[in-house]
């Protein structure tokens, strides 16, 4: 007798199903964007490190490590780590990984060269917290690519996001939309250089395997270079950024 899990009932064989496809669209689509927007905007850094916050499936983790980078990852799970590692192993991959809360980064001030945070901002508890850890860690003039899903987009639909495979869109998880992503970021003291649109499709195959592109992106990427300068300078920025920070709590925030 063959002793693989059979699913419990129809529902499960189409969770499942759906799960798989979904997984297949996420490396042969979503991960190819994502890389290649990446990939593009660190293309000036001189010094190849980079830290991941938060790893999601760690397809960027790899390709980054593949591509000569010298990564580190930090995850608050020790179990996601560990699976992460193994991986690398497989692929005679080395890298740095450091089990942390998102929230409050183990690294100096002014100490990664560039930082990447895909789908980590959603369920985060305090998404600006992680913000400005990411803020504070980055040096001046270094570069961070941070990426989330639309609240409206079609991978923000419920029936789909029950089916992807990274725990981004459990129900307690904040999607947002272009406008608070930006808001966000800039009131955080990361303002984006360029706010990427992508995904444009929904996560499922349609019918004989045609492309349709959807009306709404899926997912914003965030391109910055921090500009926060040291010293003086880096002083009466943190100033203008805690007024405006000031300003934003006096409005009304968005419901998750």
């Amino acid at each position: 007798m063959s002793s693989e899990k059979k699913p419990a009932n129809i529902w499960d064989s189409f969770n499942a199903k759906a799960q798989d496809q979904v997984l297949r669209t996420v490396k042969s689509r979503y991960f190819p964007e994502v890389w290649y927007a990446l990939e593009n905007w660190f293309q000036t850094v001189k010094v190849r490190e980079v830290l991941e916050v938060g790893y999601g499936i760690g397809l960027i983790a790899e390709a980054l490590a593949k591509s000569g980078w010298a990564v580190t990852v930090t995850e608050a799970m020790p179990a996601a780590l560990d699976e992460l590692k193994e991986r690398f192993a497989k692929t005679s991959l080395t890298g740095t990984f450091v089990a942390s809360d998102v929230h409050r980064l183990p690294f100096a001030d002014h100490s990664q060269e560039a930082v990447v945070a895909i789908n980590t901002l959603e369920f985060a508890h305090d998404p600006r917290a992680v913000l400005r850890e990411i803020a504070r860690v980055l040096k001046p003039s270094g570069r961070a690519a941070i990426v989330v899903l639309n609240r409206y987009g079609p991978w923000g639909l419920p029936t789909v996001s029950q089916q992807l495979p990274f725990p981004v869109l459990r129900p307690a998880a904040r999607l947002l939309t272009k406008r608070e992503f930006s808001s966000l970021l800039t009131t955080s003291g990361l303002p984006a250089a360029k706010i990427l649109e992508r995904a444009a499709y929904l996560p499922f195959p349609m019918p004989g395997g045609v492309r349709v592109k959807l009306p709404l992106p899926g997912a914003f990427i965030a391109l910055i270079k921090n500009n926060m300068g040291t010293g003086r300078r880096r002083s009466k920025a943190e100033k203008a950024l805690k007024r405006s920070e000031s300003r934003a709590k006096q409005k009304p925030r968005p419901t998750p």
